[in-house]
Parts: C-alpha cells; sequence; structure tokens
C-alpha cells in the first residue's frame, strides 16, 4: 500500500554453509563492505525496521535514529518473546537435518530391499 521496501539481492550463507572463517558470502570482501556502508547510509531515510536479533540489525537502528527523533522511527520484532533464540544448536541445525535424511533414506532404501526380494522370492515359487 503505502510502504516502499528497500533491499540488496545479494550472495547470503544458509546455516553453516559459509564455514568456520568465510564471512564474505559474495566472496568479493570489497564488495561486502560496500554493501554494508551502503545500507547503513540508505537506511537512513527509513522510519520502519522488521528484524531479529542480530548485533547489524541494531547497528542499522541506530542509522535509522542518528541526527532524528527515535519516537518517529518503528521497530518490529519478529522474534520478540522467542525462548531458546541464541542457541548453539542453531549453528549446526542444517548439519543434524543433513543427518536425519540420511538415516532416514538408509532407512527407507533397506525397506524397498526387503520387499523387492521377497517379491523375487514369491516370484520364483
Amino acid at each position: 500500500p503505502d510502504t516502499e521496501w528497500i533491499y540488496f539481492n545479494r550472495t547470503r550463507h544458509r546455516g553453516a554453509s559459509g564455514g568456520w572463517e568465510n564471512q564474505t558470502p559474495s566472496k568479493n570482501p570489497k564488495e561486502e563492505v560496500i554493501t554494508i556502508l551502503a545500507t547503513l547510509q540508505l537506511v537512513r531515510n527509513c522510519d520502519t525496521i522488521v528484524f531479529g536479533e542480530s548485533q547489524f540489525a541494531f547497528m542499522l537502528l541506530d542509522s535509522m535514529r542518528y541526527d532524528r527523533s527515535p519516537s518517529i522511527i518503528k521497530d518490529f520484532r519478529v522474534d520478540e518473546g522467542v525462548e531458546d533464540l541464541i542457541s548453539p544448536k542453531n549453528n549446526d541445525s542444517d548439519v543434524e537435518l543433513k543427518e536425519i535424511l540420511n538415516e532416514r533414506r538408509n532407512q527407507l532404501f533397506k525397506q524397498i530391499s526387503i520387499i523387492n526380494s521377497n517379491s523375487s522370492i514369491s516370484s520364483n515359487s
């Protein structure tokens, strides 16, 4: 309706995909720095922000409030009231999911193998 969205279409990490020491999903550190600095400047034109727990989001909010009355800035936390928001388990959730899926895939293959061997036995009879 009366909302103008500002966003960057940029490369992002998913889960632990970046690895421990890879903070630049685009593999271009200069581009990452330019994007961060541009975002901090652009957000000064905004009066509303929707965000979750993030130090970068807090920096954006501070930048929005710079030289303006904090009362005109509307901030909406998507994770307000969520328990166990910061959990070390979140870092490995994709690894855990892969393990669960591989285990279920192996179980399914075993079941298919049993069905196939039973059907070949009954067809030989």
